[in-house]
């Protein structure tokens, strides 16, 4: 078969980790391209490819996927249309990879119908919760006060357009004793949205499930757990 010039140069990328899961890396990677990366295939350009942009301030972490797979695409930078500051993507031309992924549910246009895979290995699922939640979730300290007191509030959550997706990430934090909060849909964005318990107690004990034995993760999201 044909292949577009971008996916002829890109011959230097490791997918294999992906086909057979058996690491915290590729398990927390695979998680996080389930939230925030997306696949295309198109027939007419003879091209398949995976696109994954974040904000400029996490550059290096899209440096340590970048290396990890041993692709030889390029990180491009530029600003952010939509919003302040820049984005920083990587674009990977590669068919085997993305037929990988595909095998795990992240498949094009995956939005709304993102499903929970099946066949995750148990011992690698706290990592995969780890990039989903680096993808797709938030955690912040709200401080706030009423005549004569103040308090603390830790707001924690995991978004998906996806209900069941969801549904089934609530059973694997409910299984391993992480109390959440009832699911609800986004009335402005549309998306559903996952919260957990804001005691301090629980976001404590969630944040230890994720980093225990971590290879990768987004520091800034772990400081502000550290601080909770």
């Amino acid at each position: 078969p044909q292949r577009s010039h971008a996916e002829a140069v890109q011959t230097l990328i490791d997918y294999e980790g992906f086909s057979n899961l058996k690491d915290d890396w590729h398990a927390y990677w695979l998680g996080f391209l389930a939230a925030d990366g997306c696949v295309f295939i198109s027939e007419k350009k003879h091209s398949t490819w995976l696109n994954l942009v974040l904000k400029g301030e996490d550059i290096e972490h899209l440096y340590n996927f970048q290396q990890g797979v041993k692709t030889t695409a390029h990180i491009i930078t530029g600003p952010n249309q939509n919003h302040k500051g820049t984005i920083a993507k990587l674009h990977i031309y590669n068919r085997h990879l993305v037929n990988a992924l595909m095998g795990w549910g992240i498949v094009p246009q995956k939005t709304f119908s993102l499903c929970w895979p099946v066949n995750l290995p148990p011992e690698l699922i706290l990592a995969y919760i780890r990039g989903y939640f680096d993808g797709d979730g938030t955690v912040y300290i709200r401080r706030r006060s009423a005549p004569g007191t103040q308090w603390v509030e830790i707001v924690c959550r995991l978004i998906s357009g996806s209900a069941p997706f969801l549904e089934a990430l609530q059973g694997e934090l409910n299984a391993r004793d992480v109390v959440t909060r009832p699911i609800y849909r986004n009335q402005q964005s549309r998306a559903f949205v996952l919260p957990l318990s804001g005691k301090r107690e629980n976001v404590r004990a969630f944040a230890a499930l994720l980093y225990q034995g971590s290879s990768v993760c987004l520091e800034r999201k772990r400081t502000i757990f550290q601080e909770a």
